[in-house]
């Protein structure tokens, strides 16, 4: 789910649902074995357009999305360090159009929340 605001700022939620179905009993959790994560996110568009404007400008957006996994003990028993985190993004997207080109650099920082 998500909504956007005067073509500038974007909020939204997403839920994922994971079966681990055959895989999770190789793992040592059952098979079937089923976990959550929320994920809560905000982008703020800087400058510039996707399509529209000067050639070279892109759309230069910041944001922060977290993650909360809602079964934390199973997802660190298959490997991940920690159960939720936060990731800040500062993007650059340009769409262009009569070369039937999507350009796009994301940088990523991720802090994780220890628990």
């Amino acid at each position: 789910m998500a909504i956007g605001i005067q073509d500038r700022v974007e909020l939204a939620y997403a839920r994922q649902n994971f079966n681990t179905r055959h895989v999770g009993a190789l793992l040592g959790l059952g098979a079937g074995f089923q976990f959550n994560q929320d994920i809560f996110s905000a982008k703020l568009r800087l400058t510039g357009d996707l399509v529209y404007g000067p050639a070279l400008l892109p759309q230069i957006s910041v944001g922060v999305e977290h993650k909360r996994n809602l079964d934390g003990a199973v997802v660190r028993a298959v490997g991940a360090r920690q159960s939720s985190g936060t990731d800040f993004t500062v993007s650059a997207t340009k769409l262009l159009l009569g070369a039937s080109v999507l350009a796009n650099a994301t940088v990523r920082v991720r802090l994780w929340t220890v628990q």
